[in-house]
């Protein structure tokens, strides 16, 4: 059945069970009991870039959705029609995550932070020459910072190969940093147990 056609009653019921689920799953990420690095703050402190673990940042992200609405988009209109819209009849007004945004006006409470969520190509370091990622984080025009398991570094934005060619980085580096961002990711994450692409070389060492 289309969203557009479920009855607003199935919607909060579906909005319930979705709760539910995340509920779950942060209770399973929590009972993991160990971050990704030894530099995470950990869950419970504010996402620090660079710093703040896949795990920790995958709890601090669904605690988020918790606080705000789930419910499908193409059911949000109907949605704020019958809670929380203007006595025009004008849908609720929402901030630029899409979330309802938070009433406006005297007595009422602070508007809850809006944290950045960004992606992160996970890798093995089997893609890195044992010289490449023993000195990653020395190269020129690189940040990359050690984790328990191998790097994490932020990838280039803008003109990655003029950085490249510019500061001499191993050729292998490159074609994972254009994958990196034709996949929206801001750091790509070398790990020792991480994926193998068999399209790209790799090293054993």
């Amino acid at each position: 059945m289309p969203a557009a056609s479920i009855p607003p009653a199935d919607l909060a019921r579906v909005n319930r069970e979705l709760r539910a689920v995340i509920e779950d799953v942060i209770v399973g990420l929590d009972h993991l009991g160990t971050c990704c690095f030894e530099m995470c703050p950990g869950p419970d402190q504010p996402f620090v870039n660079m710093a703040t673990c896949r795990v920790c940042a995958a709890v601090i992200g669904l605690r988020g959705a918790l606080a705000g609405s789930i419910v499908f988009d193409s059911a949000r209109e109907r949605l704020d029609h019958q809670e929380g819209g203007s006595s025009t009849g004008e849908p609720a007004p929402r901030d630029n995550t899409g979330n309802r945004a938070p009433p406006v006006g005297p007595g009422t409470a602070t508007p809850r932070p809006v944290f950045a969520i960004r992606r992160v190509l996970d890798v093995s370091t089997g893609h890195l020459r044992f010289e490449t990622c023993d000195q990653l984080g020395d190269y020129d025009g690189m940040l990359a910072d050690p984790t328990k398991y191998g790097w994490l570094m932020y990838v280039p934005q803008e003109q990655p190969e003029k950085v490249a060619a510019e500061y001499h980085w191993p050729d292998e580096l490159l074609p994972l940093v254009r994958i990196a961002i034709d996949n929206n990711c801001t750091f790509i994450m070398f790990d020792a147990k991480g994926d193998r692409c068999g399209e790209l070389p790799t090293w054993d060492w």
